[in-house]
C-alpha cells in the first residue's frame, strides 16, 4: 500500500492458538540502517518503534507499529552465484495468540509517520483515518 510517497505494508495473521512470528526486512548491502530512540505509543494496541535508512542519497524513516521484539543483525546478499557481500536484516518476533496485526511505514525524511491502528480482529487496517478490510 502506498500512500503521498510513503510506503506501508501491513501483516494481518489469523487463525487460532498460540504462535510465534517472525518477519523479516533485508536491506541491500548499500543501504544503510540505524535505531533512532525508544518507542512510543501509536494506537490503542500498537507500539511504534523507528528505523532511520540511509540509501541512494535520500534518508527514510521505518516505522513499526504492533507488538514484538526487533533485532537488526548481519546477514548475505548474494548477487550472482559465488558472489556475497554483506548485509543487514531486521527481524520482528512476536508470541502470542491469533488474530494479530504487524505493519510498517518507510516514511521520506520530513513526511510525517502515518497513524495506523491494527485492529485486534485481524480484519481491518486503519490508515489516517481510512479503513481497509482484509477478509
Amino acid at each position: 500500500l502506498r500512500t503521498d510517497g510513503i510506503w506501508i505494508v501491513a501483516d494481518l495473521l489469523k487463525g487460532r492458538g498460540h504462535h510465534r512470528v517472525e518477519s523479516f526486512i533485508h536491506f541491500h548491502p548499500r543501504v544503510r540502517v540505524h535505531a533512532v530512540g525508544g518507542g512510543r505509543e501509536a494506537g490503542e494496541t500498537a507500539r511504534q518503534r523507528s528505523w532511520q535508512i540511509e540509501f541512494g542519497g535520500k534518508t527514510y524513516s521505518l516505522v513499526t507499529y504492533g507488538e514484538g521484539e526487533f533485532n537488526l543483525f548481519e546477514s548475505w546478499y548474494s548477487e550472482e552465484f559465488g558472489k556475497r557481500e554483506g548485509s543487514k536484516v531486521l527481524r520482528w518476533t512476536w508470541e502470542g495468540s491469533f488474530p494479530k496485526g504487524m505493519a510498517y511505514a518507510f516514511v521520506p525524511e520530513g513526511a510525517s509517520a502515518p497513524r495506523i491502528v491494527l485492529d485486534p480482529s485481524g480484519e481491518l487496517i486503519e490508515i489516517d483515518g481510512h479503513r481497509l478490510s482484509f477478509h
